[in-house]
């Protein structure tokens, strides 16, 4: 229904923020296919790197690594692409995959999103020792 309202939208702007938000709604429910059929429908790159990038960061938190990384090539916007990664590689961490979120954490782009996610893949490393 609201897919249906959205796509309805006459402006092309919020159309497409529109979508990439209920994108990002959808995969949150664990719909992944879904979510990723309306990213795909969004004609907007920036909105379709939104969409993507939450899409990424959906299936990282359910621990699909391997797809959340696919899906981040999708993100067209460098910055998002960046946070998208940082947020997946951050997601790695916590579930114990080091290694991997480190070399996910080399592939960032923007130098700031990288040191900050470096820093959080070694407070995950420390809060894992302390166990």
């Amino acid at each position: 229904m609201a897919l249906q309202a959205a796509q309805g939208i006459k402006n092309e702007i919020i159309r497409e923020a529109t979508l990439w938000v209920i994108a990002q709604d959808i995969a949150k429910t664990g719909q992944f296919d879904k979510a990723l059929q309306v990213a795909q429908g969004i004609k907007g790159n920036t909105s379709a790197s939104y969409a993507y990038s939450g899409i990424a960061q959906a299936m990282a938190l359910t621990g699909q690594f391997d797809q959340a990384l696919q899906i981040t090539q999708k993100v067209s916007d460098s910055g998002i692409r960046s946070n998208a990664l940082s947020q997946v590689a951050t997601a790695m961490a916590r579930a114990g995959q080091f290694d991997a979120s480190l070399k996910v954490a080399q592939t960032i782009g923007d130098p700031l999103t990288r040191l900050d996610t470096l820093a959080r893949i070694i407070n995950a490393i420390k809060s894992q020792k302390q166990q």
